[in-house]
C-alpha cells in the first residue's frame, strides 16, 4: 500500500483570503487521504508556537512583525505603502519549522509575511515547494499589488513605493536575493487566476520558472442558499472587507454609485468588516456594519441577507468573497480589475469598466428591476466553484512533482 502524501501548508495569518483558501484546502485534503497539516503563524488559529506561554509568544511574533515595519521606515516613500509592502525579512527560527518541514513530502505556501519566515530560509526548505500567489510578492521587490508599476518586469529597482527610488535601490535587491534562492529550490508557482498568471510569466523571477493556474474554490457545505429568496421591498447592497477603510476596497467608491440611485429609501448597505477609522464621506441611505463575522457560517448568513454584492477595489487577485456570495445565491457587481472579470459573468452578475460610477449605478438599479432567482444562481455557482475541484488540481501536481503519477 502507498504511503500517502504528507502536505505541510504555510500562513502568516489566520484572516483574509489566503487563509480561507488555503484551510479550505487542508480540510478537503484530510478528507481524500491526503496527510495535510496548516501552519499558521499569527492569531487566535496559530498553530505555530515560540513559546508554551501565550504572551511571550504574541510579543515575539507581534515584535517580529513590527521589527519589519521598524527598517522598512528608513526606505518607504510614506505610511500609506506601510502595510503595502514586506521586506521579505525577519522570521522565525528555521528550527521552529524543521520537524515539521522535513516530515513533509511537499511544502505548500500560501503567504509568509509578517515575520514569519524570512526569503532566504527557503534554501532550507529541501522539498518541492509549491506557491500559491494570491498576491504578486512572490515575483516583486516587495509590493503585494504593483497598482499599474510594471518594473517587476524588469527586475524592479527605481520603486515608486520608496522615497529615495533609484535603479539599484533596496527592491531591486530583494528581487536579486530572490532569484538567488528560487534557483536553488524546486518551486512551482500556482496562481488563481489567468490574470495572475499571466503577471507571473512576465515577470523577471516567473518567467522561467514553472507556472499555472488553479482557480481557487470555496466550501460549499457552508456557502450555498438559505432557501428563502428576498421578499422585501428594501434592496441589501452587500460590501466586504476586513478593513472597510482599506484605500484598494474603496468603499467609496459604491458610496459614490449609491449617491446615483433614485429611491434611496429603498436601499440598504449592509457593510461587513471593521471600521478602523472614520469614513471621509457620508453614506446616503441606511446601512449596517457587521464587524464580528469571523466564521464561515456567520458570513454565509450574511451573504443570504444580501440581494447582490459589490467589488469596488482598485485591484484584486481572485477575491474569494465574489465566490461565496453567488454560492450563496447573491447577485455581484465588480470593476473589471485583476481577475474579477474571471468570475463575474452574465450569468451571475455585471461587470463594469474602471471605474465608471454612472455604470456601476445603473448595474445595481438594474438587479433590483430584475431580480434574479437565488436558488437557481446558487446551483450554478456550487457547480462551479466546489473546493473538491481545486483540491483535485493540486493533488495530481503533487503527484506530478514526487513523480507518482
Amino acid at each position: 500500500m502507498l504511503k500517502p502524501i504528507r502536505v505541510v501548508h504555510l500562513s502568516a495569518s489566520d484572516n483574509g483570503g489566503a487563509f480561507v483558501v488555503a484551510q479550505n484546502l487542508v480540510n478537503q485534503m484530510q478528507s481524500v487521504g491526503i496527510v495535510a497539516e496548516h501552519l499558521v503563524f499569527s492569531g487566535k488559529k496559530s498553530t505555530v508556537k515560540v513559546s508554551i506561554f501565550p504572551i511571550i509568544d504574541k510579543l515575539f511574533k507581534t515584535g517580529l512583525h513590527a521589527f519589519e515595519k521598524f527598517i522598512q521606515l528608513f526606505y518607504e516613500k510614506n505610511k500609506s505603502v506601510r502595510f503595502k509592502f514586506s521586506l521579505g525579512k525577519p522570521g522565525i527560527p528555521f528550527f521552529f519549522l524543521r520537524r515539521k518541514l522535513e516530515s513533509a513530502d511537499i511544502i505548500h505556501i500560501h503567504w509568509i509575511n509578517k515575520g514569519f519566515i524570512d526569503i532566504d530560509e527557503l534554501r532550507k526548505f529541501k522539498k518541492p515547494i509549491i506557491w500559491t500567489c494570491h498576491d504578486i510578492w512572490a515575483v516583486t521587490g516587495g509590493c503585494h499589488l504593483t497598482n499599474g508599476c510594471n518594473q517587476f518586469m524588469n527586475g524592479c529597482g527605481s520603486c515608486p513605493m520608496l522615497s529615495m527610488p533609484f535603479p539599484n535601490d533596496i527592491s531591486r535587491q530583494l528581487v536579486q536575493k530572490k532569484d538567488g534562492v528560487y534557483k536553488n529550490i524546486n518551486l512551482t508557482f500556482i496562481s488563481p487566476s489567468k490574470w495572475m498568471d499571466k503577471n507571473i510569466a512576465n515577470s523577471y523571477l516567473g518567467k522561467d520558472r514553472p507556472h499555472s493556474v488553479i482557480t481557487n474554490g470555496v466550501n460549499t457545505k457552508t456557502y450555498k442558499h438559505n432557501g428563502k429568496e428576498n421578499e422585501e421591498d428594501i434592496f441589501v447592497i452587500g460590501f466586504v472587507a476586513a478593513n472597510l477603510n482599506d484605500e484598494n476596497k474603496a468603499l467609496y467608491r459604491l458610496i459614490e454609485a449609491v449617491k446615483l440611485l433614485p429611491d434611496l429609501h429603498t436601499f440598504k448597505l449592509l457593510l461587513v468588516g471593521k471600521k478602523k477609522g472614520e469614513f471621509t464621506f457620508e453614506i446616503p441611505c441606511n446601512y449596517e456594519i457587521v464587524s464580528d463575522a469571523h466564521t464561515a457560517d456567520k458570513m454565509a448568513e450574511l451573504y443570504n441577507k444580501m440581494d447582490a454584492m459589490a467589488v469596488t477595489s482598485t485591484l484584486e487577485t481572485f477575491p474569494t468573497t465574489l465566490m461565496e456570495a453567488t454560492c450563496c445565491g447573491v447577485s455581484v457587481i465588480g470593476f473589471n480589475v485583476g481577475g474579477v472579470g474571471e468570475l463575474i459573468i452574465p450569468f451571475n452578475g455585471q461587470l463594469i469598466a474602471p471605474f465608471n460610477i454612472e455604470a456601476f449605478a445603473k448595474g445595481i438599479q438594474h438587479f433590483k428591476e430584475n431580480r434574479m432567482e437565488k436558488a437557481l444562481l446558487s446551483k450554478h455557482s456550487i457547480e462551479r466553484y466546489g473546493i473538491q475541484k481545486m483540491a483535485e488540481s493540486y493533488i495530481k501536481l503533487y503527484n506530478e512533482k514526487l513523480n507518482l503519477l
